[in-house]
């Protein structure tokens, strides 16, 4: 709920327009170079970012699909009407400008039951306590 209220203001509060790139110096000026849309959204960028970091605050997993599916919901509210779909290369490179690794989570941590440990535990102490007398 925090993400969207966040990414909701970032996008509402940016005014800027879409960013076009110049042609550098030497080349013609009818010649431009084409370039996704979104590479040139920092707003985007950051509020995917944010996004991010709030799954992961939650311990919810993420995956690239995901990611690009919130990008391209993260785009729409920026710009209504256009299209634009993330490709693979665009999260590649979205991931490390941010330096984001994805991966499997592995140990107890995700499939640990506390509350079955701690009573596993007691029981455990309260049986040796019996039998040894201690």
């Amino acid at each position: 709920m925090r993400a969207r209220v966040l990414v909701r203001r970032l996008i509402d509060r940016s005014s800027h327009p879409t960013l076009t790139p110049t042609p550098p110096a030497g080349e013609r000026a009818g010649k431009v170079k084409q370039v996704q849309p979104a590479l040139l959204d920092e707003v985007v960028d950051e509020a995917l970012y944010l996004w991010l970091r709030d799954m992961r605050h939650r311990g919810l997993d993420v995956t690239d699909a995901m990611l690009k599916v919130k990008a391209r919901e993260c785009y729409q509210l920026r710009h209504p009407g256009e299209e634009w779909e993330p490709s693979n290369g665009w999260l590649g490179e979205w991931k490390k400008r941010h330096n984001v690794v994805l991966g499997t989570k592995y140990g107890e941590n995700k499939s640990a039951d506390k509350e079955a440990a701690a009573r596993y535990q007691a029981a455990f102490v309260k049986e040796f306590i019996g039998e040894r007398g201690v």
